[in-house]
């Protein structure tokens, strides 16, 4: 499970008070670059097939409900991480000796539906569980004590698997490890070690654990930085020979090798017209459009609705070369499909976006 993540908190002493909340570090414009390496059966890594994950520090802005320091992420080859758009947001709050973050399915979702194409229970949808699950939670405690297990999500239910009723149990948790040493081409980190795991059991004539997910993540307390690396087991499914189903195995991934880029400390000048992917999205009821154009003229940025009626013009005027990053505030609009679209002299761009109330 790829936790999206993300990010930091300033320790003052070693009974966990803190003076500053680790979003005060994060600067709109930073972002992180990560080498991505899957892992085979036996967790080896798989140098050949790495790739680089990049996580955009972007805005500080109410999300369901609490402040949220929002980041772009995106997964792309190596030699052409810089190309590809940013599809994913991530989000984290801080409270006290508490690092929030929201809960979505993300990259669980592939792994969900898997679940669900075995049709273990025609009527039950894995997927739309998790998707009920979305929230905020404290994953990362950093006033718990070394291996305390802390449960975040905890649910009951039933599946019907050839007539036959089985209890199944839901468990997200959260566990504090000792301090590690972390060092890369960076430097060195001295960082809090968690582990996020979720687990499902079902009562097959006594407990039995189906799936397990566990998540390591090492963070570093006392700079920029959020997450200095990820390690994700490979994972082996092996159902009981009631559910009649092949093993499944789902590879592992160890994120790593963390270098950041600041854009305070690169001049940027625009040489070709770009529209980015709003943040947050889904949004409620705010979200922001990021649009650069490399020469003046005249540009137009306008929102539709699905039918293609204009609900919404957000820029309408000359403009000289640069980045620009307009608010849609949908506060009066109902929830659903909006396309936003940008115009300029040999340039239109359209994409989609999601209100969510």
């Amino acid at each position: 499970m790829k936790t999206f993540l993300i990010f930091s908190f300033l320790l003052i002493s070693s009974t966990l008070i803190y003076s500053q909340q680790g979003g005060d570090f994060f600067s709109p414009g930073i972002e992180y670059t990560y080498d991505a390496v899957p892992l085979d059966s036996l967790n080896n890594p798989i140098f050949s097939e790495m790739f680089n994950r990049r996580d955009l520090f972007a805005d500080v802005a109410e999300y369901e409900g609490k402040l949220a320091n929002i980041f772009l992420t995106k997964e792309a080859p190596v030699d052409s991480i810089g190309i590809f758009p940013y599809l994913d947001s991530l989000f984290l709050h801080f409270d006290g000796t508490d690092g929030y973050e929201y809960f979505q399915t993300g990259n669980l979702e592939g792994f969900l539906i898997s679940l669900d194409s075995l049709q273990l229970d025609p009527n039950f949808s894995f997927l739309e569980l998790f998707n009920s699950f979305k929230n905020w939670y404290s994953l990362y405690r950093f006033s718990a004590a070394i291996n305390d297990v802390y449960e975040l999500i905890t649910v009951d239910t039933t599946l019907t698997v050839f007539s036959l009723p089985i209890n199944v149990l839901f468990e997200y948790t959260g566990e504090r490890f000792p301090d590690e040493i972390i060092t890369n081409q960076m430097g060195s980190f001295n960082c809090k070690k968690f582990l996020i795991s979720w687990n499902i059991s079902a009562d097959l004539f006594g407990w039995v654990d189906l799936v397990t997910t566990n998540d390591t993540i090492w963070i570093d307390p006392v700079s920029e930085f959020w997450m200095v690396q990820e390690h994700v087991p490979t994972n082996h499914i092996i159902l009981p020979p009631l559910f009649n189903i092949d093993p499944i195995t789902i590879a592992g991934l160890f994120t790593g090798d963390v270098i950041i880029v600041s854009a305070e400390d690169e001049e940027f000048v625009p040489n070709e017209f770009t529209l980015k992917q709003n943040y947050p999205n889904p949004f409620n009821p705010s979200t922001k459009i990021e649009f650069s154009i490399q020469d003046f003229g005249f540009v137009s940025l306008n929102v539709y609705d699905v039918i293609g009626n204009e609900v919404a013009t957000l820029v309408n005027e000359e403009k000289p070369a640069g980045v620009y990053n307009i608010e849609w505030n949908a506060s009066g609009f109902t929830s659903g499909v909006y396309f936003y679209q940008l115009s300029t002299e040999g340039f239109v761009e359209t994409k989609k976006m999601i209100l969510m109330k």
